[in-house]
């Protein structure tokens, strides 16, 4: 099971996004989200961060909605910000006995992201800067981006094999995730080791 942290958007000119946290057994399915505006209609998404668990994946969730503020933004079509236990509902008057029950559930071992920091990146434990969200902002390039497009090999005899992902691809041939991201982005030929004369593409 994958747990992410995602943000789908309307690729079309002036579109919107959805940040959002999604739990499947392929991060890289048509999930678009949970949400109650009908005119929005994404039909693109990008993958934000992965967790090893639900727990860590709307901890990011949250981060990257604090950092986008996505209720205040138009850009978004998110209408709450989440929080661990459901929706931030600020603003809304509680009585004295909610706010007492609500805490007691969130304290020490109650609550659920109790002693999972060790299993969470600690990426939001710096301040996000124009640059980084132009960056990411710029990586919804629908089917331009990596993680949206399928992995060529082609061997020395000459056989192609196509792989769904790059994660599968390095997996199945047990090479460097990182390094195979990089031979298909420049359609490299690997000139030594056990891959020699294989070649690596973006399809």
């Amino acid at each position: 099971m994958f747990h992410t942290a995602y943000n789908s958007f309307e690729s079309k000119p002036n579109g919107r996004d959805y940040i959002g946290k999604h739990s499947s057994k392929n991060p890289y399915d048509d999930y678009r989200g949970s949400f109650k505006d009908e005119t929005f209609n994404p039909d693109q998404k990008i993958i934000l961060a992965y967790s090893k668990t639900a727990e860590g994946a709307v901890w990011f969730e949250i981060n990257f909605q604090k950092v986008f503020n996505v209720v205040e933004e138009p850009q978004f079509a998110n209408r709450s910000l989440q929080t661990s236990t459901g929706f931030d509902t600020t603003g809304r008057s509680h009585t004295p006995e909610y706010k007492r029950k609500r805490s007691e559930r969130m304290t020490g071992e109650k609550n659920p992201m109790f002693g999972r920091s060790g299993e969470l990146s600690p990426a939001f434990n710096r301040t996000f800067s124009d640059e980084n969200r132009r960056n990411i902002s710029e990586a919804k390039l629908g089917d331009k981006h990596p993680q949206s497009k399928k992995v060529k090999v082609t061997f020395p005899d000459g056989r192609d094999e196509i792989y769904p992902f790059a994660r599968d691809a390095s997996e199945t041939l047990k090479c460097n995730y990182g390094s195979l991201k990089r031979w298909c982005r420049t359609n490299y030929t690997v000139r030594r080791g056990f891959l020699s004369g294989c070649s690596f593409i973006y399809v």
